[in-house]
């Protein structure tokens, strides 16, 4: 994965823009985001296989743009005993506030547990711009999963390399960010998702 951004070779000049810690906690964000994307959705071909890939089928919901009370203990159950200590939820904010706001306090808790205290029948979400809404066709809009069952290698780490030549016909400079990295699920079964009817 290659990330390129090029600058003037004047606000380089400028130290006092602090330039230098600005990029670096950009390309930092941008890495973080392309892993959360391939690690969700990679297709396992061109990117790192992402667990609505690599995952098992785990429930078609009724809806087509809704997902019923119900549904959330149906899926939590489709994933096997010795999967779920370890377990954790992945779906998009929107998903997140439509559940929050279905009426049947059976998915909101677990015993004690409130859904608002980071959990989902007693095990933690995790929301993502990745994760698809609840309220499309055929959208893979919920996942439960052990991520000890995600294996994920860095090959180098990110590098960043300053391309003082290439640019310079222009007073420019390139700054490339490089990362290279894989991932795939394990074992299918430690990963179920829903899909909109």
């Amino acid at each position: 994965f290659t990330k390129l951004v090029k600058v003037s070779e004047d606000l380089l000049e400028d130290n006092a823009a602090n330039l230098n810690a600005f990029l670096a906690n950009s390309f930092g964000r941008w890495w973080a985001m392309t892993e959360n994307r391939c690690t969700l959705i990679g297709d396992g071909s061109g990117d790192p296989q992402g667990i609505f890939v690599g995952g098992t089928a785990g429930l078609t919901f009724d809806g087509t743009n809704s997902i019923a009370a119900a549904e959330i203990p149906e899926l939590f159950y489709k994933l096997g005993q010795g999967y779920r200590n370890n377990a954790s939820w992945v779906l998009s904010d929107t998903t997140l506030a439509y559940l929050r706001g279905l009426s049947s306090s059976s998915v909101f808790t677990f015993g004690p547990i409130e859904i608002d205290s980071g959990k989902m029948m007693g095990k933690p979400y995790f929301t993502s711009a990745y994760a698809a809404n609840y309220s499309t066709t055929a959208y893979k809009s919920l996942c439960i999963g052990d991520w000890s069952m995600y294996a994920m290698v860095e090959r180098k780490g990110l590098t960043i390399r300053r391309l003082s030549e290439l640019y310079a016909g222009t007073r420019q400079v390139g700054i490339l960010a490089t990362a290279r990295f894989g991932g795939a699920v394990m074992q299918a079964e430690a990963f179920q998702y829903g899909t909109q009817a």
